[in-house]
């Protein structure tokens, strides 16, 4: 098997070690960047994640809540059904991320207008949630 084939199939656990120190998980992402990680169901309720390479990542039904993903690469993640109020995303990139049936309440208010590219998708999600978005 190849190495880009053993990273495909690594399990959601291996995925989470590798995150537990930013540049060892982003020197894996620059070494297989067509690899799309499993954190499905992860709980990263309050990590410090700036800067972090989630692109591709598949977030589904993770719990981000209170996370600091301040300038994360995020583009095409899958945050389908993820928790991420009070996150904080200032200068996170969202290019064609998937935000189906995330609910964005109380999410860091002041993290919402830098996204750097945003996809249609989310900014409808957020703008459809506005009135519900606390600001601290």
């Amino acid at each position: 098997m190849k190495p880009d084939e053993r990273s495909k199939t690594m399990a959601i656990g291996t995925h989470l070690d590798l995150l537990q120190d930013i540049r060892t998980w982003n020197a894996w992402r620059r070494t297989y960047p067509s690899v799309s990680p499993d954190l499905t169901n992860a709980d990263l309720a309050g990590a410090i994640l700036t800067g972090v390479d989630f692109r591709l990542t598949d977030l589904t039904g993770a719990d981000l809540r209170q996370a600091k993903l301040f300038d994360g690469s995020l583009g095409r993640a899958n945050f389908t059904g993820a928790k991420l109020q009070g996150a904080h995303l200032l200068g996170a990139d969202f290019s064609r991320a998937d935000f189906t049936g995330v609910t964005l309440d109380q999410i860091c208010a002041h993290s919402i207008l830098p996204f750097k590219a945003i996809s249609r998708q989310a900014r409808d999600a957020i703008v459809h949630q506005l009135d519900r978005i606390v600001v601290d």
